[in-house]
Formats: structure tokens, C-alpha cells, sequence
């Protein structure tokens, strides 16, 4: 999963970028979305909290995209929820930012796991992770096979409150 607007600002805001608000906006509409009867309205930008805005300024977003606006308020809600989404769509945010709105900063222990397939994608997310927290404070762990125990043993010694990782590692 490659979140395009990482670098650059979102996909939705570049011109040169294959992925544009309205392709997305189109994708969305031509998939199945399947909503609850109790469902929750979308979220927008204004809409969210503070620390929320600020990790979406940070990483250059102007709006939320399609899946953040629509998983966003079951994540927040405690609700279960299963995205499936273009790459480059934005499920990254989408989760990540309501995982950041729940760690207690006081806690110096895992408080959300992140399992991903391969190493790749863990550290991806990771860095996304890091990227929306900002100076918050939250410790985020990468933990994958391939790489040496001793630096992933120290991000948990260090209080890691995140731990992305592939479940290999993970059951390690």
C-alpha cells in the first residue's frame, strides 16, 4: 500500500499524480460499500479534533479522502470495521489516525498492534505513524524478520505504544 501524498501533499491535491480526488471519488462510487443500518456519518476535516487537524496538516492533507471520511468515525466509535480500498487510497490515515487519538501518552506499553504481511509495508506504516504523531510523544515499534532482535527488543524496552510488524516477528 503506497500513500502517495506522504511526501508531497495528498494525491487528491497533486495535478502530476495518476490518483486525483475525482478518480478516487469515481473508484468509490463504482465499488460496493456496505454500510450497517446504524451507520455513522462521514467525518470531515473541521470535524475532528485538534491533534487530529494537525497530523492532517503535517502530512499535507487539505481534505480526508473517501475511506478515512468513512472509517474514521467507526474507528473513533469502537466499532469493527473492515476497509478494503485502492492503493494509494488512504487506509493508512484512516487507521492510524484514530489509533493515535486513543494511546495514553502516561502508558509506556503497547496500547495498539499493526500486523502487515512483509517487512516493506511495516515499515511504511510505521513511518506514516510517525509522520501523523508529530511531537505527541507516542513511541511507535517496527518489528519484522530479516533484521536483527536487539533494535526491536529496545523499542519495547523504550515503551513502544504502536508496534507495527509482520506476525512472524510479531509471535518472536
Amino acid at each position: 500500500m503506497q500513500e502517495k501524498r506522504e511526501e508531497n501533499g495528498p494525491a487528491a491535491e497533486r495535478e502530476e499524480d495518476p490518483v486525483t480526488a475525482d478518480r478516487v471519488q469515481e473508484r468509490v462510487e463504482e465499488e460496493r460499500v456496505v454500510e450497517p443500518e446504524n451507520a455513522l456519518p462521514e467525518a470531515i476535516l473541521e470535524g475532528l479534533t485538534e491533534p487530529m487537524r494537525a497530523a492532517c496538516t503535517r502530512a499535507g492533507w487539505k481534505k480526508l479522502l473517501p475511506v478515512q471520511a468513512r472509517a474514521i468515525p467507526y474507528l473513533l466509535a469502537k466499532r469493527n470495521l473492515m476497509v478494503q480500498s485502492q492503493t494509494g487510497s488512504g487506509k493508512t490515515g484512516a487507521f492510524i489516525l484514530p489509533i493515535l487519538e486513543r494511546i495514553d501518552q502516561a502508558k509506556g506499553a503497547c496500547q495498539a498492534m499493526v500486523l502487515v504481511p512483509t517487512r516493506e509495508l511495516a515499515l511504511q506504516v510505521a513511518r506514516e505513524a510517525e509522520l501523523l504523531r508529530g511531537d505527541r510523544g507516542v513511541r511507535t515499534a517496527v518489528v519484522y524478520g530479516g533484521a536483527k532482535y536487539g533494535p526491536q527488543l529496545d523499542a519495547f524496552r523504550d515503551g513502544a505504544q504502536i508496534v507495527v510488524g509482520t506476525p512472524g516477528r510479531i509471535l518472536d
